[in-house]
């Protein structure tokens, strides 16, 4: 699995169900988040899977034809980002 300090693909905060997932994860469990090209902040969300560890880091894995990809958030951080970006 290839890391990537500036990953191709980022979180969508567009969807606000796909912020509720996430402020809803429980410490091991995957969910399914949505993810979209850093680039285009119009296109389409393209599916990944996220999990939230034990120790409050939060992994994003894309796995697209072009191969996969993961980058990381400190829980605390994504939430923070949430609540700007997904709010009402």
């Amino acid at each position: 699995m290839a890391e990537f300090d500036s990953p191709t693909y980022v979180f969508d905060f567009r969807d606000k169900k796909n912020c509720s997932r996430v402020e809803n994860a429980e410490p091991g469990e995957e969910i399914n988040v949505l993810v979209r090209v850093a680039d285009d902040k119009l296109g389409p969300p393209i599916s990944a899977k996220g999990i939230l560890s034990e120790d409050g880091v939060f992994h994003i894995k894309v796995t697209t034809a072009a191969g996969e990809q993961s980058h990381e958030w400190t829980y605390e951080f994504l939430m923070d980002a949430i609540k700007v970006h997904c709010e009402d």
